[in-house]
């Protein structure tokens, strides 16, 4: 039972990403950011799916879809 690879590239964010805080208020710079995270969920989400198989993960999953609603709303 091994890990799910991830994309390197996909993670070439390399400053702290910090919503509705000092330093995030910029619009371009907040949806770019929402937009790599969304991706990163996309490769999260698919890994997770893979892993567990037929095993349920609702909670997970449901973290995840949580954090895409908020995600999506900053775009």
């Amino acid at each position: 039972h091994g890990c799910a690879a991830l994309e390197v590239d996909l993670f070439d964010e390399s400053s702290p990403v910090l919503f509705f805080e000092h330093g995030s208020t910029e619009a371009a710079a907040r949806q770019v950011a929402a937009a790599n995270l969304l991706r990163v969920l996309d490769v999260t989400e698919e890994g997770l799916r893979n892993g567990y198989g037929t095993v349920p993960i609702p909670n997970i999953l449901d973290h995840i879809s949580k954090a895409r609603a908020r995600l999506n709303s900053m775009q």
